[in-house]
């Protein structure tokens, strides 16, 4: 999760800085996408956590069709 954060931000500071023609903006973009990082580690945790729990029994959701 956090590589794909840094490439979207260093993504998005680089055609930041090609529009203003400021080379600082990279960092800054930069900066703003990391520092997104922890709160996309909580829900991948809360996520984990809940496959952990309830994982094994919802299984056959994906197959799950409706009524017969």
């Amino acid at each position: 999760m956090a590589i794909l954060l840094v490439g979207a931000g260093l993504a998005a500071g680089v055609v930041r800085a090609l529009r203003t023609g400021d080379a600082g903006q990279v960092g800054r973009v930069l900066v703003g996408a990391l520092v997104q990082v922890p709160a996309a580690w909580v829900l991948d945790g809360v996520a984990v956590a809940l496959f952990g729990v309830v994982g094994g029994d919802l299984a056959g959701y994906g197959w799950y069709d409706g009524p017969a």
